[in-house]
């Protein structure tokens, strides 16, 4: 199995949600340097779960774009599939808080502006929702 074999963990969890755990790994064969987020199916056993993950690995891949995570490895047909991407060092919009934007326009715009971009992207490649 390539996920175990390319990709060790660092020993930190990124994230953790119904469908899939993200967490922090290298690359053993050394061909990419640095962090990078590798998320893992959870439900395996699920073929509807499978099948939006495989979709999501084919959006993301599909969608060239600064603001959206660049796919290095995947496979989805493995047994527990899984995609390498990107590691974004300075965490996500949840662990800011809002209340660092409140009353702060040029902030919030700093913010919003690209995911609005990435958005349009998204949506001029056909990319909608979760992935259906």
């Amino acid at each position: 199995m390539r996920i175990e074999t390319r990709w060790r963990p660092k020993g930190k969890i990124l994230g953790v949600g119904g469908q899939a755990q993200v967490d922090l790994v290298e690359d053993i064969w050394g061909q990419h340097k640095g962090k990078w987020a590798r998320k893992k199916l959870r439900n395996i056993s699920d073929p509807k779960a499978r099948e939006r993950f495989e979709k999501e690995i084919r959006a993301l891949q599909s969608i060239h774009h600064p603001n959206i995570l660049k796919i290095i490895d995947s496979d989805a047909k493995t047994g527990v599939p899984y995609y390498v991407a990107e590691y974004c060092e300075k965490g996500s919009l949840q662990q800011a808080g809002a209340s660092r934007f409140r009353g702060d326009v040029a902030a919030t715009n700093a913010v919003l502006l690209p995911i609005v971009d990435a958005l349009v992207a998204a949506h001029n490649r056909g990319v909608t929702g979760r992935w259906s």
